[in-house]
């Protein structure tokens, strides 16, 4: 195999210290382009990466502001971290780039943070080749409520993505989780499909050991960040109604989120008089996440907005059924969840205790979901995103050699 160019991500983003899925995909790519020989680079606003992940790495290129420990930020906060990242990832990539030139640039979101950097790299750079992740499709400043968030921070959100779309115009490659992102793409913003690339998130199955469905401690897990927009407040509203007919029925929430957040969890918990029902157990390491998950017997996210969760196969992986709010987003994956109306405490309280009442259901879903999920190997996943970009390469430079 020929030598590989440069891989260099830009992973500037992110604001607080949570893994969110787009961060796991770049770093399974570092991990697979590093396995086939090939250089990385990442900038990034971490002042340190565990050693773990900055192995993966031959340059860490770091820029400010930098990560915070917290994320209940003001929109006019955001906005300025933000631009300031934007200019710093800017420079970097300006000042290396005679380096540059030739390489692969992996922008892991749709902020201007990220797609601006690539952006200017193709602009003096034609032989740079631009894989894009695009992973959610902001909604209007209308379609919100105010249960989420401030229609200024709504505003900001949106228009700052039709900024970015006109940008990833300019990529080569625009990667994507589902179909539906995919017909979203190029329906409604134009893009060419032969420029999208459908790949879902994966895990390591080696990693994960199915145990018995017996003497489960949780009847239910919630595992993410600890917002409105995913639905977690929801589902403590629907475990008191699940309470009523189930007293003893316990719930594992796992995720990290800001002090306001967590202060609004537990009070929540506490008004509805489930402290022996409930158990909040924080940010955890991804061992005991695997523990938490082969303790429970279903597996709930909520959400309000949302691609595929990568934790959606992890859960189906332990056969464990998916409960959710109904999400056009999920299409790919509708035969193997169990979804009810967005917004509808009700329908998901209902729907927890149809499980909860039948053993039966619970082993049909956690068998249809445990054959899908076993196909979302990283090794496939990684392998199928990274020969699609060097054989894009390959027909590049030859188009290019013959127009010559």
């Amino acid at each position: 195999m020929r030598s590989l160019p440069l891989l260099l991500i830009l992973d500037t983003s992110v604001l607080s210290r949570d893994i969110s899925g787009a961060r796991v995909v770049a770093f399974e790519l570092a991990k697979g382009w590093k396995k086939l020989g090939g250089n990385v680079w990442i900038i990034t606003p971490y002042n340190s990466l565990d050693k773990h992940k900055e192995q993966l790495f031959s340059k860490v290129i770091q820029i400010s502001p930098p990560v915070f420990t917290h994320y209940s930020f003001s929109t006019s906060f955001v906005s300025f971290v933000f631009m300031l990242r934007a200019l710093s990832s800017l420079s970097k990539v300006l000042r290396k780039r005679s380096e540059l030139c030739n390489s692969i640039i992996f922008s892991t979101s749709d902020f201007i943070s990220d797609t601006a950097a690539a952006f200017v790299v193709k602009m003096f750079s034609s032989s740079a080749t631009w894989l894009a992740f695009f992973y959610h499709v902001t909604p209007g400043p209308f379609t919100r409520t105010e249960k989420f968030s401030r229609f200024l921070k709504n505003m900001f959100a949106y228009v700052s993505q039709q900024i970015t779309l006109i940008l990833m115009k300019r990529a080569d490659i625009i990667l994507v989780e589902s179909g539906f992102l995919s017909h979203y793409l190029s329906k409604y913003l134009g893009f060419k499909k032969t420029k999208i690339l459908v790949a879902s998130g994966g895990f390591y199955p080696e990693a994960h050991e199915p145990i018995s469905t017996r003497n489960k401690c949780f009847d239910a897990c919630f595992i993410g960040r600890i917002i409105d927009l995913k639905g977690v407040f929801d589902l403590i509203q629907a475990w008191k109604k699940v309470v009523e007919e189930f007293p003893n029925a316990k719930l594992a929430i796992i995720g990290g989120g800001g002090e306001e957040e967590i202060n609004k969890l537990n009070n929540l918990i506490l008004k509805a008089d489930l402290e022996k029902n409930v158990y909040y157990f924080g940010f955890v390491s991804e061992k005991e996440k695997r523990k938490l998950l082969k303790a429970s017997k279903l597996f709930i996210l909520p959400s309000y907005e949302e691609g595929i969760p990568i934790v959606f196969y992890e859960a189906m992986y332990y056969a464990l059924p998916v409960i959710t709010y109904y999400l056009p987003t999920y299409n790919d994956v509708k035969n193997e969840i169990f979804s009810v109306k967005k917004g509808s405490i009700k329908d998901l309280a209902k729907a927890i205790m149809y499980f909860l009442r039948n053993d039966n259901l619970i082993c049909e879903f956690g068998t249809k979901g445990k054959k899908l999920a076993e196909k979302h190997s990283w090794n496939e996943i990684i392998t199928y995103i990274i020969s699609c970009v060097i054989d894009f390469r390959r027909i590049n430079n030859f188009n290019n050699k013959n127009s010559q």
